[in-house]
């Protein structure tokens, strides 16, 4: 399963994927967009694992939405100290 969802002028793409050795999904996802005629895209991934993959495709896709409201403490779309990837974990 894997959806594209477009969010306030970008597009974040699910793609759970499966942890063979664990039998658990973990959340993948990718956002882009486009400024001043090029295409930006960055990919995300984090720590939390989940049962089935319809549930790790729901956390990603609100993840995404997360990051684009500038919701994530740390983590920025332009910002230039956020690399291309970025891992989040759990903290308990």
């Amino acid at each position: 399963m894997s959806r594209t969802v477009h969010y306030q002028k970008h597009r974040i793409k699910s793609s759970p994927q499966l942890l063979g050795n664990e039998r658990r999904w973990q959340v993948k996802i990718f956002i882009w967009w486009e400024e001043q005629y090029a295409v930006t895209v960055k990919s995300f991934t984090f720590d939390l694992k989940y049962q089935t993959e319809k549930e790790a495709d729901i956390h990603g896709i609100a993840f995404g939405q997360q990051i684009i409201d500038g919701n994530v403490p740390g983590v920025s779309l332009r910002g230039g100290r956020i690399g291309p990837r970025y891992l989040l974990r759990r903290v308990d």
